[in-house]
């Protein structure tokens, strides 16, 4: 009776785990505001806050360390070209203009691993709850970091509309990779030799 128990158990864990989750389209969709807050450097004195603000596709991430050091991007997913808005005053729009590969100069670049690394670290690490639950801050931090990395990082343009997240496109210009392209006019072709018929 007991091995029958755990096993009956141990087969529902799967169904509960996934009732519990969200589909990409659920993230998508939601709306929210969550903050995050940690002490922080020096000694524990001060408070490092992460408040991500998602209404539907537009993303808003508040950064605020020592009280007085704050950071704001605005990012909409579903718009082209991709770009963040930065600032909240004055803002500053940063499109992007290509791959970010390591050792990336661009502003685009620096900005977009900067963001990372904030939301990992001050957001990602401290929130309460589990990623695959959107109710929870850790869930609502997952959702919104998710979905960026796939618009800023992948350069993907997302579209809420055809019941599915459709990935579009982007029109920005976006190098597949760091390898040259082959011009087919310098292509060496191999020589014929003469006798050969090509036969095995």
């Amino acid at each position: 009776m007991q091995f029958f128990k755990f096993s009956l158990l141990f087969l529902l864990i799967p169904f509960i785990v996934q009732a519990n989750s969200y589909t990409e389209l659920e993230c998508l969709d939601a709306s929210y505001e969550t903050t995050i807050s940690h002490k922080g450097f020096p000694f524990g004195l001060t408070q490092n806050k992460l408040t991500t603000s998602k209404d539907k596709c537009v993303i808003t991430i508040h950064h605020e360390k020592l009280k007085f050091i704050k950071d704001q991007w605005v990012i909409d997913v579903c718009r082209e070209p991709v770009h963040m808005k930065k600032g909240a005053g004055a803002v500053e729009v940063i499109k992007r203009d290509g791959l970010c590969v390591e050792g990336s100069k661009s502003t685009y670049c620096g900005e977009l691993n900067r963001l990372k690394v904030l939301i990992q670290d001050d957001g990602l690490i401290f929130a309460e709850g589990e990623k695959e639950d959107l109710s929870s801050d850790h869930g609502k931090v997952y959702c919104a970091f998710s979905v960026l990395q796939r618009y800023l990082d992948q350069g993907i343009v997302l579209s809420r509309h055809g019941g599915t997240v459709i990935p579009m496109p982007s029109s920005s210009p976006m190098p597949e990779s760091n390898t040259p392209v082959n011009d087919p006019a310098q292509t060496p072709t191999p020589a014929k030799s003469e006798g050969n018929t090509g036969s095995f």
